[in-house]
């Protein structure tokens, strides 16, 4: 695949010093420039930015209290590109852009009138906000510590500003969780005391109307059993590395499985109803024709004639050229999947052979994919778009209480009960 024709997705980190974005960065790309754990799919960046990102993941990686610097006056793009392998060779199939930014920027006046324009022109063309808070000062929170309330009542103030202007999906991604762990608490008693904070809840709300799934993503760079808080001499809590323990980062790698699955769910939830009805005649005519040559040529002869008007009429509002012609072909042919599943015979005979449903049944919202836009294009996005899949159902199961939406109705619920008490 072309490198101008590999759609380009922009994500923003939204966090202030400390919370761990370039860590989780650096703790990224050692989890994924190779892959000995199987999840199908491998990133690679640029040389100079690996080697940045590596001498960071040893810093990580020593015992005591070093740990890498927070990012100062640098700004600077993160490009990591998503590869899968087929016959031996590596294809690029999508590519990621991180801005690495000072935290600072969030708070400091004098910092956010230098960069506040660029932030700002960064969050609102962004395909993806990940919110990261800092996993030490929830604790506090949760430990009715004064740190814990400044942090709610100030460092969170200009991320939920920030985070309720684009329309992209979000996610909020709690570091350091293994300090919550290693103290006992659960996801969801973490996500309920959250979602009790006023401009948090807010943010929920108003996240609601504009985008799918907003998930509570635990993460951390080192892993459980690794990290402990000791008491300094001035009186404060150093995080310290404990000697002889093996890192092991937990869900390091689902802010990154998420994007593209929920940028596309997003994408087909803005199909209007008479899109939707004008996609179904057209369906309901092409399956009329009934010819193995048309059911062959199916996802081609749809994507060309729907893509120009949907691509205009929808997408280019928020997505550049490539990514909104990937974006729209992976609709049309999601919703083509669906219906192919439910239409039936005008006449009353039955739909293609057993052969050419079953293949239309298997093709999912993130399985069927451009065919134009390179050799093998469908296999490489099938083989991405399913390890992406995995991963995020595995998360789900795996961890009760991400899901923030849920988390905001049994607060709506409680409340309700506490005012009719």
């Amino acid at each position: 695949m072309a490198e101008h024709d590999t759609p380009l997705l922009p994500v923003m980190t939204l966090g202030t010093e400390g919370a761990g974005k370039t860590v989780y960065l650096a703790m990224l790309y050692k989890a994924l420039f190779a892959d000995y754990a199987r999840r199908g799919y491998v990133i690679s960046t640029h040389l100079h930015v690996a080697q940045t990102l590596n001498f960071l993941a040893q810093e990580v990686n020593k015992p005591g209290l070093d740990w890498p610097e927070s990012t100062s006056s640098i700004h600077r793009d993160l490009d990591f590109s998503c590869r899968v392998s087929i016959g031996g060779e590596q294809i690029e199939v999508l590519r990621l852009r991180f801005y690495d930014y000072p935290g600072e920027l969030l708070r400091d006046a004098r910092t956010r009138a230098e960069l506040g324009d660029e932030l700002d022109e960064r969050v609102a063309s962004a395909h993806a906000i990940i919110v990261m808070l800092d996993g030490r000062e929830i604790l506090a929170l949760l430990r009715g510590e004064p740190r814990g309330e400044e942090y709610v009542n100030q460092s969170l103030v200009p991320i939920i500003q920030q985070a309720q202007r684009p329309r992209c999906p979000m996610q909020v991604v709690l570091t350091k969780w293994d300090l919550l762990a290693d103290a006992g608490y659960t996801l969801r008693e973490v996500r309920d005391r959250l979602i009790e904070v006023n401009i948090f809840r807010g943010l929920l709300y108003d996240r609601l109307s504009k985008s799918g799934k907003n998930r509570l993503i635990p993460l951390s760079a080192v892993g459980r059993d690794v990290v402990e808080l000791r008491e300094a001499p001035d009186g404060s809590e150093r995080m310290v590395k404990r000697q002889g323990r093996e890192l092991n980062p937990i869900n390091i790698d689902v802010p990154l499985a998420v994007i593209l699955p929920d940028r596309v769910e997003q994408a087909m939830a803005l199909l209007s109803p008479t899109t939707l009805r004008k996609l179904e005649r057209k369906l309901a005519r092409m399956r009329r024709r009934r010819t193995r040559k048309g059911i062959h040529l199916f996802g081609r002869t749809f994507f060309e004639s729907t893509a120009e008007p949907l691509t205009e009429a929808i997408f280019l509002r928020f997505l550049d050229a490539p990514t909104a012609k990937f974006v729209t072909t992976l609709v049309v042919s999601a919703f083509r999947a669906g219906s192919a599943q439910r239409a039936t015979d005008p006449e009353g005979d039955t739909p293609e052979s057993d052969a050419d449903e079953e293949q239309s049944s298997a093709m999912s919202a993130q399985a069927a994919f451009v065919r134009t836009l390179a050799p093998h294009s469908e296999q490489v996005m099938r083989l991405l778009m399913d390890a992406f899949d995995r991963r995020v159902q595995r998360f789900e199961n795996d961890c009760p209480g991400w899901d923030l939406a849920e988390g905001l109705a049994d607060w709506e619920r409680r409340d309700q009960e506490v005012n009719l008490s």
